[in-house]
């Protein structure tokens, strides 16, 4: 919650000196991969994991899933063109930037971003293999977490991100320039999931009927309670499975894995050498096919 208020309220938050939240998120991911799918706990750090026995080391997994799949979106640096290509014209890393989703995080990082996406994944499989859900409400039925409980739980975030810009550049308390392009991020990492599109409309489709826009546009109330990011999850129980386990999912394409729309974007980018006249008829329909899913949604 404080990372998505301090990007959205930039301007009126003093940022205080240290490393990028960024880094820290890295080294969080990498150490749960390692205690949890790699089984590389030692006891001494048992209480730096979420546990699993209650729903409230579940909403810290997802929340952490939250902040990783959105930590481009919600990087200042995703916003502006890129400073490293110096051979190009400011005209030329627009383009790039639009083309390429280029912009001036380091290429480097954008790799390790895509990298610990992929790690999640990971994490979450091992999860999910090891945990049931059941809905309360449904004489204890059980349920597809990842479908009915995580996917419903990122868009949720990704709708209060877009709607908490929305209103924040309505009172003048945040940068109007890049309120199109946080939507757009956003949605690149949303809709590359058929399910998580079709919920992410659903949600705004709720919106617009409701008028929930002009409403917290024209109220008095403080930015924090109108977009309190809260998700319930009260109504489900968790519970450890029982027997065989499928391991078989351990080994994968981190990096490949980890890649929203955008970056996969980046990546055609990378290997045109970001060349706007080099690439050729099947890499320009490959981002025109992408374009066209983006778009047309939109």
């Amino acid at each position: 919650m404080g990372l998505i208020h301090t990007f959205i309220l930039s301007s009126v938050i003093t940022q205080g000196e240290g490393p990028r939240l960024s880094t820290f998120i890295r080294r969080l991911v990498h150490f749960f991969h390692n205690s949890f799918v790699l089984d590389g706990l030692d006891e001494r750090e048992m209480d730096h994991l979420p546990s699993f026995s209650s729903m409230n080391g579940v909403k810290d997994l997802f929340s952490l899933y939250a902040i990783v799949m959105f930590l481009n979106v919600l990087d200042e640096r995703t916003y502006r063109i890129s400073p490293f290509l110096a051979n190009l014209s400011r005209d030329d890393l627009q383009s790039c930037q639009e083309i390429f989703d280029l912009n001036a995080i380091p290429v480097v990082e954008r790799y390790h971003n895509c990298y610990i996406r992929g790690l999640l994944a990971g994490i979450l499989r091992w999860f999910f293999e090891r945990y049931s859900f059941s809905d309360c409400n449904c004489s204890q039925e059980k349920v597809d977490g990842h479908r009915e409980i995580l996917e419903p739980f990122l868009v949720h975030i990704g709708r209060h991100i877009v709607r908490y810009k929305r209103v924040a550049v309505k009172r003048e308390l945040s940068n109007a320039s890049d309120q199109d392009e946080v939507e757009d991020q956003v949605r690149s990492v949303l809709f590359y999931e058929p399910r998580m599109r079709e919920e992410y409309l659903r949600q705004e489709r709720v919106e617009q009927r409701a008028d929930l826009f002009d409403k917290f546009e024209n109220s008095d109330h403080d930015l924090s309670d109108i977009c309190d990011l809260e998700f319930y999850m009260a109504n489900y129980t968790i519970e450890k499975v029982q027997g065989p386990l499928n391991d078989g999912n351990r080994a994968s394409n981190f990096l490949s894995e980890g890649q929203t729309l955008a970056d996969r974007r980046f990546f055609a980018g990378v290997a045109c050498e970001f060349d706007l006249n080099k690439h050729g008829l099947a890499f320009n329909m490959t981002i025109l096919f992408q374009s066209l899913i983006f778009f047309f949604y939109k």
